[in-house]
């Protein structure tokens, strides 16, 4: 069996399971979510390509590290909370053996059950394969673009692995959807006035 039918297979048929137990940690290795910025640079001990100190327009402050071997890792604070990772593993094109023992590795380390979240694509509109372990305190997600797209070319250097705080993903929801609600209700009380004035 070759490597790209290899890869599939390994998608295609573990997508049907999900992940029912198992603990997948609670950060990235030993940054912890909730550390805060400071104590995440300690613990990573790696060099800084840059960091942003205003938020963006999701609330966020990032750092990314160079890991080392072409490896990066940008690690998200909201609130000054670590509750997102991408880590990306520095694969180049055509490297069937790179993406295979990732697979493995994660497979050892979390179990073969996960669940496939179908349809999805990258901001290109390029479709992936995904896979995601979640066990309710942290969700990892595999990604890749879909070698199935690709005649020539081996899209290795497309798989990041994403780490997730499910705790501070859910409380950043609802603090957007509260900060929204009232800049909704501040603007209706504007043209409320506004119309009021002309009458």
């Amino acid at each position: 069996m070759n490597k790209k039918i290899m890869f599939v297979a390994l998608f295609v048929i573990g997508f049907a399971y999900l992940l029912i137990g198992g603990k997948l940690g609670d950060g990235y290795k030993d940054a912890k979510w909730g550390m805060t910025k400071s104590q995440v640079k300690s613990i990573l001990a790696a060099s800084i390509i840059s960091q942003s100190t205003e938020p963006n327009d999701e609330g966020d402050t990032s750092i990314i590290f160079d890991l080392g071997n072409g490896k990066k890792l940008s690690a998200f604070f909201y609130n000054n909370k670590f509750y997102d990772a991408e880590f990306e593993p520095g694969l180049g094109d055509d490297d069937h053996n790179g993406v295979d023992a990732i697979i493995e590795g994660l497979y050892k380390k979390y179990g073969k059950k996960f669940k496939s979240v179908p349809n999805m694509v990258n901001v290109l509109h390029i479709p992936l394969r995904v896979a995601v372990w979640d066990d309710g305190v942290t969700k990892i997600t595999l990604q890749m673009q879909d070698p199935a797209v690709y005649n020539n070319t081996y899209p290795s250097s497309t798989l990041i692995i994403l780490y997730e705080s499910d705790k501070i993903e859910e409380e950043k929801k609802i603090s957007q959807r509260h900060q929204e609600n009232e800049n909704n209700e501040k603007e209706k009380k504007k043209t409320l006035k506004r119309v009021q004035d002309d009458l």
